[in-house]
């Protein structure tokens, strides 16, 4: 629908009444509003009355006339179609582009029958704010119809039972009466023809059909008898390539005039109007969502930075590469060649000194088209030589480099004991060679300097029992490279039993999910929308709940230059201290999530009894078995091996504890703060999918070093904002959704785990031995174990036993 708002604005006072569509947010309608308000005192005190310096958009001169149009706004602009009658304005708002959805005409019609309902309503063109105050009820209910659109028949209806005694008379009459005049039957003699379909429906989707125990055993035997018997290769092979296509046809191809897209000169239609482009794809879903095309509204039109452009592909789809000689011999590798598999598939390049790369991590909240936070956070891995074999001292890796590019850098942190500012950017890096990656700085950036790779949009119509929705997506075309292997995972409200997406998507009914999967978006492409649409059992005129989507999106991406811009350079020009590490070498192995390791350590914990720092605490888990039933009734259970769904980013790190040793020998350790949890989720044999959070929170453990343990809590895989993600409880006053079965039974037993939440924590035990020491650094590793409860979907569930082994890593101050 093209007109979005309907209004009506007294020359002088505040407005009166204001009607918008559901996806049409009352905000930007006020704005709207107010600047047509500000516009019309302008030029009504004598503004701006020179035709030259005034805007050449704006419509009448003094906006004094019976009727006309103006375009109001900076960045958000809107057209606003005007009638005055008396001292009342009727106000429409629609965008301001004028194409073939967005129809002007359309809404300066649905503006006349506006007019036509407050006329009627005050009898006659005296229309005054007191008139109107006294229809107002039946005003309003009409313009909102009117707004969704109305024919003349049911508007002259409507307009005959503007006066009478019943509202709900006014509204409904007009269906029927509508009818009448056309000629059609009413609801009550069709809708039996209706029911009579629908179970017809049921009834066959039920229906089951089966073959006969005696057609499969007659086909069995047919089928043996017909078994083909194998054939030995042909002795004659053809070799030559013109033979085999001798008799192939290509079909002749078109002119290259004929694929392009037609032109048109003739004033006022100039542009091109497609031809046989096979690129631009017809959309199937345009009735779900018109008067929304555009990309961003408000200034954040994606037009702006995006090409049409379509890129030509050479060839002939692959037919030039064929050849008609015959097929090189492959050379046989035989002896010491075979040994090493992987050095004849991939050419490792051969380190020729320390090595660094960036990583960075992304996140981004979208609600509709509006950004709400926006976050990045960065690590510079450094990557020595690796150590010898022989055991010899090698010497420490040491040189300095600088930062640049850190102006939208909101915070810096070092790794303290490998490297050290020097100021102005500048930094030396000072430590042993090691075989893993050594994180030696984080960073993280301010929300305004965060750069956005991918701008999408999500929007929800809930028409009926339809619900619809569409993501809507393009590229940012600063970046270096386009975006590869993208996932659009769409969370649906409900399972469907019928559900149309466009283009092609992927349906997971168990974690009801809805996904797209995209090789590439180009930098300078047309925006793409991702359409959905399935019934739902709710009705939107019933005033139930709304139904939550939720959208979120998957990528990666690699490059020479960081998305935050940040870059290494060496501390001096001309010297080469450093190696650019590509990130294809850590890309997948998890490298990047593990706990640190120690070399040359002994095996005895010995330090003088006291209090000490434990910094940079770190849990690194190596497998995970869940406890499950036996096949049989008799057996017992047992910890079931898993395989791991969540990518390798369950490590906790950066964990600080008082570690305390006792003149007995006696350790005490306490976890204060940290990264202390992370979700992970694990598959069984069958299938059957375990979420659990991974936790140390408020450990306290004690005993001997060879094995001490203690208590921490497990929290709650789902917590109440869970069930009010709006944090509408903190006005209403409730605790928790609590869903109200039909019938009045309330929390009987059988329903009462999914009416009454449980989000309390559990506690649950962990024990830990230390493995080696080194007395340089201070630094400790070892192993723990620990049994942890899986998620109880807010008590609804109960929970499995999760096993854990792993190990860890301290250093301690």
């Amino acid at each position: 629908m093209s007109c979005l708002a309907l209004s009506l604005q007294p020359t002088n006072g505040s407005d009166i009444l204001l009607q918008t569509r559901e996806w049409f947010p009352p905000a930007r309608a006020l704005v709207a509003l107010s600047a047509f308000r500000q516009t019309r005192l302008a030029f009504a005190a004598g503004k701006n009355t020179n035709a030259e310096d005034g805007d050449t958009s704006l419509g009448d001169d003094p906006l004094a006339a019976s009727s006309g149009q103006v375009i109001v706004g900076v960045e958000s602009r809107y057209r606003v179609v005007y009638r005055l009658v008396n001292s009342i304005y009727v106000l429409g708002i629609t965008t301001v582009d004028d194409d073939c959805v967005n129809n002007v005409f359309e809404c300066i019609s649905i503006v006349n029958q506006a007019v036509s309902v407050v006329v009627t309503a005050c009898r006659g063109v005296d229309v005054t704010p007191e008139k109107l105050g006294r229809k107002y009820a039946e005003i309003y209910m009409a313009l909102d119809i009117v707004l969704r659109g109305v024919s003349n028949i049911r508007l002259a209806a409507m307009l005959a039972s503007l006066h009478g005694d019943s509202i709900a008379k006014m509204v409904h009459s007009a269906y029927s009466t509508e009818s009448k005049i056309r000629g059609a039957d009413s609801w009550s003699n069709v809708e039996v023809h209706s029911a009579e379909h629908e179970s017809s429906e049921v009834a066959f989707s039920n229906t089951s059909f089966e073959l006969p125990v005696e057609t499969l055993e007659a086909g069995d035997e047919v089928a043996a008898t017909l078994a083909r018997s194998e054939q030995g290769p042909d002795k004659e092979q053809v070799s030559d390539m013109a033979i085999v296509l001798s008799g192939l046809e290509v079909t002749t191809l078109p002119p290259a005039a004929a694929t392009e897209s037609t032109h048109i000169g003739v004033e006022g239609f100039e542009g091109d109007y497609g031809g046989i482009e096979f690129s631009k794809d017809g959309s199937t879903l345009p009735e779900d969502f018109e008067g929304i095309n555009q990309a961003w509204g408000g200034g954040l039109d994606a037009s702006e930075f995006v090409d049409s452009k379509k890129v030509v592909k050479p060839g002939l789809g692959g037919l030039e590469l064929l050849e008609t000689s015959d097929a090189p011999v492959a050379k046989t590798a035989s002896g010491a060649e075979l040994n090493n598999l992987e050095d004849l598939v991939v050419k490792k390049p051969e380190m020729k000194g320390p090595e660094m790369h960036i990583y960075e991590v992304i996140h981004a909240e979208f609600r509709e088209s509006e950004l709400a936070r926006a976050g990045l956070m960065g690590i510079v891995y450094l990557k020595t030589l690796p150590p010898k074999s022989s055991g010899e001292p090698e010497a420490e890796t040491e040189f300095s480099f600088k930062v640049e590019g850190t102006n939208g850098v909101k915070r810096f942190v070092m790794h303290s004991s490998s490297v050290s500012s020097l100021g102005n950017q500048m930094f030396h890096v000072r430590t042993a060679p090691s075989d893993q990656l050594i994180p030696i700085l984080k960073y993280s950036l301010l929300p305004r300097a965060t750069p956005l790779p991918l701008r999408v949009r999500l929007v929800k119509r809930h028409s009926g029992t339809l619900l619809s929705v569409m993501i809507q997506y393009v590229s940012n075309p600063d970046l270096p490279a386009p975006l590869t292997d993208v996932t659009f995972i769409l969370k649906l409200p409900v399972d469907p039993r019928l559900l149309k997406v466009s283009p092609k998507a992927v349906l997971n009914r168990t974690e009801r999910e809805l996904q797209w999967h995209v090789q590439e978006i180009p930098l300078k492409g047309n925006p793409v929308r991702l359409r959905a649409r399935m019934p739902v059992d709710t009705n939107e005129e019933d005033g139930g709940d709304e139904l939550e989507v939720v959208g979120y999106v998957k990528f990666s991406y690699q490059g020479i230059k960081s998305l935050s811009g940040i870059s290494l350079q060496p501390a001096s020009e001309g010297k080469t201290d450093f190696f650019e590490q590509d990130n294809l070498e850590v890309k997948g192995t998890g490298t990047a999530n593990q706990c640190p390791t120690i070399k040359g350590g002994v095996d005895e914990f010995v330090v003088k009894p006291g209090k000490y720092n434990a910094k940079k605490f770190c849990f690194e888990p190596t497998s995970f078995t869940v406890k499950t039933e036996g096949v049989s009734k008799k057996s017992t259970p047992y910890f079931q091996k898993t395989k791991l769904m969540t990518r390798l980013t369950y490590t906790l790190d950066e964990i600080e504890a008082p570690l305390e040793e006792f003149p007995d020998g006696t350790l005490k350790f306490e976890e204060k703060d940290g990264i202390d949890y992370s979700s992970v989720v694990v598959q069984l044999l069958g299938g059957e999918r375990v979420p659990f959070l991974f936790t140390v929170k408020e450990l306290v453990a004690s005993g001997k070093p060879g094995s001490f343990c203690g208590d921490f809590l497990v929290p709650s895989h789902r917590g109440s904002s869970f069930l009010d993600p709006k944090g509408r409880g903190g006005s209403t006053g409730y605790d928790n959704v609590v869903a109200l079965p039909a019938g009045g039974r309330g929390d009987e037993e059988e329903l009462s785990k999914e009416n009454v939440k449980n989000v309390a924590a559990s506690t649950r035990k962990i024990t830990m031995s230390v493995s080696s020491r080194k007395s340089v650094t201070e630094e400790l590793i070892g192993v723990f174990e620990g049994i942890q409860p899986s998620d109880i979907d807010l008590g609804a569930k109960v929970p499995k036993d999760v096993k854990i082994h792993g190990v860890w890593y301290a250093q301690l101050e």
